[in-house]
């Protein structure tokens, strides 16, 4: 009997500063979560750059934190435990192999998990960073009678990094961040884009090209059967910090963001109406404005 009362205390001890804190947090919540007083906004926002991979770091971050307040106590708690199991037999044992193998795998799973989401967290802000940095460049489009949205969810679990309409066609922009390998003490910045290949200093890429391509097909489709008429998509990838070198013709637009207004500007390939620009834009308004103002959550 000591040694169950004893064990709960410990448990106790763990659990009951955890539940004081989330029960604070829940009691500020519905304080200030009033029922006189609304929200200014009247609709959802519009995504940002990077929406998408910004919730997912969240989540990761979130993942990692929560790792490592938990390798910290839980040793501490079978240590606790067993020495309340040892005092209520009037003995002090060998610490059991057992106790030690459990802390042993906790201690390995949690720093495996830990190394994991340190990696993903890595990769997903330089994803997240290179797409605020385009969707920076893109929005001064918008000063020359073009259109941007940003993270437009796709059917399935994908999305279209940005899109541009204007007077010169429609863009389904994607955006890839890589770094530069250091040759010399020196960043090599040179991408030759040769046909459907992508040849970055010591290593060569097609899926980036081929992923760009999907995503303007599925938005043209899409355009297409949500106006009633015939949208024509251009894609682009857009590699933040490379200099471009295109070796041979790609139905895939490589560039440089940071000089996408002459790009865009001069394009050609294909021209819209003012009319079939606000049927477009319409569209796409209403697919990107789902972002629930977090303050009105509670």
């Amino acid at each position: 009997m000591a040694n169950v009362s004893g064990t709960f205390i410990v448990l106790a001890f763990y659990l009951v500063p955890l539940g004081a804190m989330l029960g604070a947090v829940w009691i500020a919540r519905r304080v200030y979560q009033r029922a006189d007083r609304r929200h200014p906004l009247t609709r959802d926002l519009l995504r940002g750059p990077g929406h998408t991979l910004g919730r997912e770091l969240e989540d990761a971050r979130s993942d990692l934190v929560a790792y490592l307040v938990a390798i910290v106590p839980t040793p501490l708690f079978l240590l606790a435990a067993w020495a309340l199991d040892e005092r209520s037999r009037g003995r002090i044992s060998a610490f059991p192999v057992i106790y030690l193998d459990v802390i042993g795998i906790l201690i390995v799973f949690f720093a495996y998990r830990a190394f994991y989401l340190v990696r993903k967290i890595r990769r997903k802000s330089l994803g997240h960073e290179a797409e605020t940095a385009v969707g920076q460049e893109l929005n001064q489009l918008l000063s020359h009678g073009f259109r941007v949205f940003h993270d437009i969810g796709g059917d399935a679990a994908f999305n279209v990094d940005h899109v541009v309409v204007g007077p010169t066609g429609v863009f389904a922009v994607e955006t890839k961040g890589r770094t530069k390998p250091l040759r010399d003490g020196k960043a090599d910045y040179r991408v030759e884009q040769h046909g459907d290949r992508l040849i970055f200093p010591g290593w060569t890429e097609t899926q980036p090209l081929r992923q760009a391509q999907r995503n303007a097909e599925w938005l043209a489709k899409w355009l297409s059967s949500s106006t009633g008429e015939t949208v024509q998509v251009q894609p682009v990838l857009a590699l933040p910090g490379w200099f471009i070198e295109r070796k041979d013709r790609c139905s895939v637009l490589v560039i440089n963001p940071t000089n996408c207004q002459a790009t865009f500007s001069k394009w050609r390939a294909s021209s819209l109406s003012t009319g079939s620009i606000q049927r477009i834009t319409h569209q796409l308004d209403a697919r990107c404005r789902d972002v629930v103002p977090r303050s009105s959550l509670g």
